[in-house]
């Protein structure tokens, strides 16, 4: 794998009351994430959103660098999780997706959500092929 990548927040948005999910299908979460690619740098950007393209149309982002999304939320054991894929831009790694949970997890403290570990599970079948060439999935 060729991964000289930065993983850093962009942006996010998030509802301390809607950020824990506990359904079956994790699309149906009310937050959403996306990443961003700039130069070597990889930035997830997370909102409350029914499609991925309303989280780049939020934070203006241009969907050419767009390189994965998926649903982001607690679950019921207060376990940070990001899931899922983006009908719009795919998925991200496993490994990229367990780095931003743990770079999300001072964010979500500082507004008073507590979580109790990282869970990456993305849709691995649908991964962006900016990952692909990179050697991963």
């Amino acid at each position: 794998m060729e991964d000289n990548l930065e993983y850093r927040i962009g942006k996010i948005s998030i509802n301390p009351n809607r950020i824990k999910f506990n359904g079956s299908d994790p699309y149906d979460a009310d937050h959403k994430f996306v990443v961003q690619v700039v130069d070597s740098q990889v930035l997830i950007y997370v909102a409350i959103a029914n499609r991925h393209f309303q989280v780049a149309d939020k934070f203006n982002l241009d969907e050419k660098n767009l390189v994965g999304g998926g649903s982001c939320f607690i679950d019921a054991v207060e376990q940070l999780v990001l899931d899922d894929y983006s009908g719009d831009y795919n998925a991200i790694p496993r490994e990229a997706a367990k780095t931003f949970a743990e770079l999300l997890v001072p964010e979500l403290l500082g507004q008073g959500i507590q979580t109790r570990g990282v869970i990456a599970d993305p849709l691995l079948s649908k991964l962006h092929n900016f990952w692909k060439e990179r050697g991963y999935g």
